[in-house]
């Protein structure tokens, strides 16, 4: 039984069902009426993109070119020149390829199908002296020898009259198009809301805060560097990581290569390094080293860069450093006018914190 038909219970399903063991069966509660999307690939927009090159999107770890063969093969993919791998494809076209990974297992009869699907939601999850038992809102209760828990990202966002879910289209929300808009936090959602909103025809300015202010970096087709775990520093403190990696991204620099192969070549690793790492360590982590980590590993791919770039250059989007410390509305939505304090740090943040970090 998996809980949830988002990206990661589909990707559980087709992990169980690849080998079609004859005595499994598998269940997934979803109320969606498509599987693999959840919240990352549910959106429509082709805008929104992957921030991954397809080469390391394949579902099966054993199989690195099966997204990419999947994708040469749709109408509708990637129509440039090149390797299909190394494109950075739309968010909504990746998840109907999760989709596709569990399509193949509902068609048949139905008494010999090895997936099913209970359009329902899951309310509860009992452990029985045979199993578990999954209790529904809607439908009786299922049981199964085991629940898989892939319930995902909670879609739900303060709910108070001045939020609006970045979720939804921003044009949804209904503000004016010349009125000034504040996005909280300047990732990867940010760039997809102010894609959305030009494309929407907003005409006024965008202001985009996070404490540091760091917008993601871009893409460029690089090769990942061969990294060795062994002559890694891989189990010492994250000082003596950072060091390692910054001085590794330096010497591939000076041979004329990118950082960006340093960063993507520690891909394989940071599984092992996350476990390896104690409970102080990776407070330390999230508390310092984070936000650096994001905008080089998370980056845009680069016709987004370019055109995030152009809104910043032209003043129709502004990124900036601060934290809210108040906000001063009228209390009738999160379309009305409103005022925000926000207060800017003494010091802006180093461009180099965490590698050479060129454009």
């Amino acid at each position: 039984m998996i809980v949830g038909g988002g990206a990661s219970g589909a990707l559980m399903a087709a992990h169980l069902l690849r080998r079609k063991p004859s005595n499994l069966r598998v269940t997934i509660v979803e109320t969606r009426a498509q599987l693999g999307r959840g919240l990352a690939y549910a959106t429509g927009n082709p805008s929104h993109l992957l921030n991954v090159r397809a080469a390391n999107m394949s579902a099966f770890a054993d199989d690195p070119g099966h997204f990419a063969r999947w994708l040469s093969r749709q109408a509708d993919g990637p129509q440039t020149e090149g390797d299909p791998g190394f494109h950075l494809v739309s968010r909504g076209l990746y998840g109907r390829y999760l989709e596709s990974l569990v399509r193949e297992h509902l068609s048949g009869p139905k008494k010999r199908r090895a997936l099913t699907v209970a359009r329902d939601v899951a309310c509860g999850v009992t452990v029985t002296p045979s199993g578990v038992e999954i209790a529904l809102a809607a439908g009786a209760p299922l049981h199964a020898d085991l629940a898989i828990l892939a319930c995902g990202h909670p879609s739900a966002v303060d709910e108070g009259p001045l939020a609006v879910s970045p979720w939804a289209e921003p044009a949804s929300a209904g503000a004016p198009r010349d009125a000034a808009l504040l996005i909280l936090g300047t990732g990867l959602t940010m760039v997809d809301t102010a894609l959305a909103l030009q494309e929407q025809g907003h005409r006024g300015r965008i202001v985009a805060l996070s404490r540091r202010g760091l917008p993601p970096h871009a893409h460029r087709a690089v090769e990942p560097m061969r990294i060795d775990a062994d002559a890694a520093p891989f189990d010492q403190d994250i000082l003596t990581q950072l060091r390692w990696l910054r001085g590794l991204a330096r010497e591939r620099e000076a041979k004329g290569g990118d950082w960006r192969s340093v960063v993507d070549g520690l891909r394989p690793h940071t599984q092992a390094i996350w476990r390896a790492m104690t409970p102080r360590r990776r407070a330390r982590f999230l508390e310092h080293a984070r936000p650096w980590w994001d905008i080089h590993r998370h980056r845009m791919a680069p016709e987004v860069a370019a055109r995030i770039g152009a809104m910043i250059a032209d003043g129709r989007l502004e990124i900036v450093a601060g934290k809210i410390v108040a906000v001063r509305g009228n209390g009738e939505g999160a379309t009305s006018p409103c005022a925000v304090a926000v207060r800017r740090p003494s010091k802006p943040s180093p461009s180099r914190a965490l590698l050479s970090a060129r454009a």
